[in-house]
């Protein structure tokens, strides 16, 4: 509907798809979430499995309905890439630790990413506990933070070590609100 409508006028994107760890907490909450790891491992690790071949299945859907632009595919940033591209997440992070990331959930974030030929991952810049994890592996190849606002969020001269990091490796998308002295 969104590619006939467009009318070829804008470019259409793969649509805001939660990571397998990010219904995993939707289904079930995080207490439940973190407790099966330990009381039903079988059963969790199905579901996430189950959640990574519906989440790629509609992916492909997707990508196969998304009309090209020069040879490539834009992503939900407004970034253009010359192939199909993806974008997952895995917010329910905050919730875990690196360790039970990159047991539980990493290899499907991986799975995911490789179902296209550019990937990017959403973290929020109070869960960047994971990134030396997402460091780690080539997927995804890019990692986009989103800026949070309040009172105990950490301050973009406390994040610009953790962004530097990420720049030795991976390209990095940065958005959310900064204030002129920010921006300079």
């Amino acid at each position: 509907l969104m590619v006939a409508r467009s009318g070829g006028r804008y470019a259409v994107t793969q649509t805001l798809m939660r990571g397998p760890c990010d219904l995993a907490e939707a289904l079930l909450g995080p207490e439940l979430m973190c407790f099966s790891m330990v009381d039903h491992p079988s059963e969790l690790r199905g579901f996430v499995e189950d959640a990574t071949s519906v989440f790629i299945h509609a992916l492909c859907e997707q990508l196969a309905r998304i009309p090209r632009i020069q040879g490539g595919m834009v992503n939900p940033f407004g970034i253009w890439a010359p192939g199909t591209v993806v974008r997952t997440q895995c917010d329910a992070t905050a919730f875990l630790s690196a360790r039970h990331y990159a047991e539980w959930y990493l290899p499907h974030d991986v799975r995911i990413c490789e179902a296209a030929d550019f990937s990017i991952i959403h973290l929020h810049s109070c869960s960047l506990h994971v990134v030396d994890v997402l460091l780690g592996v080539e997927r995804p190849h890019a990692i986009q933070v989103t800026l949070e606002t309040g009172p105990n969020v950490p301050t973009l001269a406390e994040l610009a070590p953790v962004f530097r990091r990420i720049l030795e490796t991976k390209p990095l998308i940065v958005d959310g609100p900064l204030s002129d002295a920010e921006v300079a």
